[in-house]
Parts: C-alpha cells; structure tokens; sequence
C-alpha cells in the first residue's frame, strides 16, 4: 500500500488506496473458487474410474482427510496418486499467477521514500559544513 500511495499524487491517493484494496480482496476470492474448480475437474472424472462406487456429493462431503474411509484399500494408493497429481495443477495454477504478479509489479514506479539526511563533516578550522562545500581531508597516518 506505501508503494501506491508514494507514486500517485497526493490528491489521489484515496482512489489509489480503495483500488489497492478491492483488488487485493477480490483476487484471493475468485482464485479460491478457481482453484477449486481446477482440483474438482482433474479430481472427479478420475475418481470415477478408479473408484466407481463413491459419488462425488460423498467425496465432497468427507474432505481432504474423510476420503480413506471410502476408497477400498487396493485402490487408495491410486486415488491418492490422483488426489496429489489434481492438486499438483492448483500449486502450477498458483506458481503461474504469482509470476504474472511479479512481472506487473515491475510497473510500478521504483522512488525512493527514505528522506536524504545531509551529512556533515568538521572542516579544519573546526566549523561544520555540508559534504559538498570544498573541505580539506586528513587521515591519520599520511
């Protein structure tokens, strides 16, 4: 948010904010129905052939740790296969959109919001000037 606010001009950075925001609320939303879609359709038609004899509400409604009950143990070393290589396309589905992000994020306007201290230094009649006002250096041992 200090990145928005540091580059827009001061009488838009209420806009920037609420813009800032709204995406930052909105993407995890519709990503998490997405992902959820990704697992669902790799996931169910599979399942179907690995396991015919549980339907996808029963599936749907044991969860992620539910499902061993249901699956005889012949198959489950199948389905957890399945299970871990649906979820696999989620984490690449993830791994694409935080590129995606990090590729816009270079659009972003790279300013400095540091304030510039202005270093002084002791002259050789003892008087503190600024670094750029012509002084005369000492080092011991030369």
């Amino acid at each position: 948010m200090l990145a928005v606010q540091s580059v827009v001009q001061p009488c838009d950075i209420p806009t920037a904010s609420v813009v800032y925001l709204v995406f930052q609320q909105l993407g995890p939303s519709i990503f998490i129905a997405v992902a959820q879609t990704v697992w669902l359709n790799s996931m169910l038609p599979r399942l179907k052939t690995l396991a015919p004899t549980i339907s996808e509400a029963e599936l749907l409604g044991v969860g992620a740790t539910g499902f061993r009950a249901l699956v005889s143990a012949s198959a489950l070393p199948s389905v957890l296969e399945e299970y871990a290589s649906s979820l696999g396309k989620v984490f690449i589905m993830s791994a694409i959109l935080a590129a995606v992000a990090s590729v816009s994020a270079l659009g972003v306007e790279w300013k400095n919001i540091n304030k510039v201290k202005v270093a002084t230094r002791t002259n050789e009649v003892g008087d503190k000037g600024r670094l750029d006002e012509p002084t005369t250096l000492h080092l011991e041992g030369q």
